[in-house]
């Protein structure tokens, strides 16, 4: 499941919990800013960082990726 509202993240993070920057607010929910990073970014899904969300009540929303089916759906048959 990928994060969708990546900027209304970053700014709930910034503004609401007081954090500075999104690696100060890492290091204190003690999780990988990388991933904290490419989460925001749609660039990957992480279990860890929704379940730091949910601890810290940041408001994420998701959405499935499909692109493992894409790949099955698109395929040509053959001649």
């Amino acid at each position: 499941m990928i994060i969708i509202n990546g900027n209304e993240c970053k700014d709930f993070i910034c503004i609401t919990l007081e954090m500075k920057t999104l690696s100060k607010f890492a290091k204190e929910a003690e999780i990988n800013y990388d991933r904290l990073s490419k989460s925001l970014n749609g660039q990957g899904s992480y279990p860890e960082i929704r379940e730091t969300f949910k601890k810290w009540n940041v408001p994420y929303r998701t959405y499935r990726s499909t692109r493992f089916h894409d790949k099955r759906n698109n395929r040509r048959t053959p001649l």
